[in-house]
């Protein structure tokens, strides 16, 4: 030691040294220990795998059994018969739905098309509004839109809920065992819903010669620079309302339920809609709650779009209302009035609401800017549940 003291450098490194080896032997264990586990969890992780099960392949949806009490427009009852040496497509709709309606004429025409081959349609209705559930307002809409096929009132939603249906419009491509061969959520995917019905009806007729597709090209409706832009759909009742995000411009909150007095003081909102007069906060709509001597009481909002839809109903059922229309405060201008608007002695435009069912207000050619739409009304009852729009793309279809 006296040695090393007289060199102090390796004496102090000898003592770091000295001091570590605890700690590193302490270390070694430590490492040997996680080793050893480490090892251990992997032979148990190689001796589990040995016992994983591969998972089953999902099965496919099959289309349920209609309840005995369900009620069925344009047929009797069907049985599992009627889907024997056919290929069927099951539709889900709601008729005061524009995403639907736009849809009906391209179906129409599949069916004229392709029901020698054994093609037919079958409209699974589950309404979106609650007045969208009577059988009566069903029956006239079906009425209107000219459907011959089988319609099956899906009140309850057990047929959707049963086929795990999400949206408005879905289409379901069925084979003779009633399984899904094909699903198509939403709006849209027309074309290749085409092709499958073709493909599944020449294995339904083998050799068979088919005549020429109905469409020949997609519509790529969301392509703003080629289609247009167009505000989304909004709905005015609070359930949907809060669901999808739309806003009361002028006040912050509205209890449920509950009947206020609104004052329009220019507030906006691009995603809602703005009200003036003595109105209610209904989960499906906003109700006008007073009569007036004058044109007082308004619910408006802002848009884009070539054309403008609106769904409304009448709650008291006391009779047709009119229901004025104004664009940027003014009579909507002859070139840009939808088909269900009029115009009245003193050059004011409105329509009569008389049914509860989607209305064409706006039919814009090229117009793309945002302007201001407001339905006046002096009539206690009026409900508004929602607007819709189409852009240049979408507004190719029947107006019914």
């Amino acid at each position: 030691m006296s040695f090393l003291k007289r060199f102090p450098i390796i004496f102090a490194c000898l003592m770091l040294l000295t001091a570590a080896l605890p700690a590193r032997a302490v270390a070694f264990k430590l490492f040997s220990k996680a080793q050893k586990k480490a090892h251990s969890l992997d032979k148990q992780t190689k001796k589990s795998k040995t016992f994983v099960k591969t998972p089953k392949k999902e099965e496919p949806l099959v289309l349920p059994k209609f309840s005995k009490k369900g009620v069925w427009l344009n047929t009797k009852p069907l049985k599992d018969s009627a889907f024997e040496d056919k290929m069927t497509l099951v539709y889900f709709w709601d008729y005061t739905s524009s995403n639907c309606l736009r849809e009906l004429t391209t179906l129409k025409k599949w069916y004229e098309q392709y029901k020698p081959y054994g093609f037919q349609i079958i409209y699974i209705h589950a309404p979106e509004f609650e007045v969208a559930g009577k059988k009566e307002n069903v029956e006239d809409a079906v009425k209107r839109f000219k459907i011959q096929n089988p319609v099956f009132l899906d009140n309850d939603f057990k047929v959707w809920e049963a086929m795990k249906v999400r949206s408005w419009p879905t289409k379901f491509i069925l084979n003779e065992d009633k399984k899904v061969v094909y699903t198509a959520v939403g709006e849209g995917q027309n074309v290749s819903t085409e092709r499958k019905i073709r493909k599944f009806l020449k294995k339904l007729n083998p050799g068979v010669v088919l005549p020429q597709p109905v469409l020949k090209q997609e519509v790529q409706f969301l392509n703003m620079d080629a289609c247009g832009a167009m505000s989304g759909e909004t709905y005015v009742g609070y359930k949907k309302a809060t669901w999808w995000g739309a806003k009361i411009a002028n006040k912050d909150w509205v209890p449920s339920d509950k009947t206020l007095s609104f004052r329009d003081r220019g507030e906006r909102v691009e995603k809602g809609f703005f009200v003036q007069g003595l109105w209610s906060n209904r989960g499906d709509y906003f109700e006008h709650a007073r009569d007036t001597a004058n044109l007082d009481d308004y619910l408006g909002m802002i848009y884009l779009g070539r054309e403008v839809y609106a769904v409304l109903n009448k709650t008291d059922g006391a009779g047709a209302a009119r229901i004025y229309v104004t664009r940027d405060k003014g009579p909507v201008p002859l070139e840009y009035r939808g088909i269900d608007l009029h115009e009245d002695a003193e050059g004011q435009t409105y329509f009569l609401l008389e049914q509860p069912r989607m209305y064409y207000l706006i039919a814009n050619e090229n117009d793309e800017e945002l302007h201001e739409l407001r339905l006046w009304t002096r009539s206690r009852g009026v409900a508004v549940n929602s607007f819709s729009f189409s852009n240049r793309c979408l507004s190719d279809f029947e107006h019914f």
